[in-house]
């Protein structure tokens, strides 16, 4: 490819429709670095990705309401939190902190917005604080990538939350529709079979697990 841009930034999806290309024409693109954003970057995608364009792939996080709220730096030990711009919690179902590496609803409030200020703004996403220093020498705290949205989770009869993005237990091993509600059976056989009794709910639980 005659064009080698220095810097990629754009979705996870559109770089791995550029990865098939690439692939298909024999191209060669070197950046020396992608940024990623707007979609989840699954670590799968990550991985394919960095292979394809042999470069650092780094996540970045943010909203058209607040902006840019974190991103990754070359240590890839989290995502540093933008908080010259942002203030960020991490909060449990009843409102209180959650501990290191627990996950909680993003809650963000925006630091330079005076035209539309949004105070502990419930975003609904889903994330995880990050108590260790990070290797790079920044002093921004920590963060963990998107972990999912709040309406993308299930919780178990145990009280226990299956998240999409981040639980392997979200995949669907069998889904059949029997007489009045659909069942599916999620691959972890420790986990009930979850019985949807109509299609507005069955949309949302679809949205939630993979199949396989």
């Amino acid at each position: 490819a005659k064009f080698q841009p220095k810097l990629i930034s754009t979705y996870p999806s559109s770089l791995i429709f550029m990865s098939e290309v690439m692939l298909k024409h024999n191209l060669e693109i070197r950046p020396v670095a992608i940024q990623t954003t707007s979609e989840t970057l699954t670590d799968a995608d990550r991985r394919l990705i960095s292979d394809r364009f042999k470069c650092p792939v780094l996540d970045k996080y943010g909203s058209r309401e607040t902006n840019v709220i974190a991103c990754e730096c070359e240590a890839q030990m989290g995502m540093h939190i933008n908080c010259e711009n942002t203030f960020v919690e991490f909060l449990d179902k009843d409102g209180n902190p959650v501990e290191d590496g627990e996950i909680g609803e993003i809650i963000v409030t925006n630091l330079n917005n005076y035209g539309m200020p949004l105070i502990r703004y419930a975003i609904g996403d889903l994330g995880s604080p990050i108590k260790q220093k990070c290797e790079c020498g920044r002093t921004l705290p920590l963060m963990h990538g998107l972990s999912g949205r709040e309406s993308d989770i299930i919780i178990t009869k145990n009280g226990d939350m299956v998240v999409a993005l981040v639980d392997d237990s979200a995949t669907v091993k069998t889904f059949y529709k029997e007489e009045g509600y659909y069942r599916l059976q999620p691959e972890n056989d420790n986990m009930d079979p979850i019985i949807v009794m109509n299609c507005e709910i069955l949309g949302k639980v679809i949205g939630v697990f993979r199949f396989l």
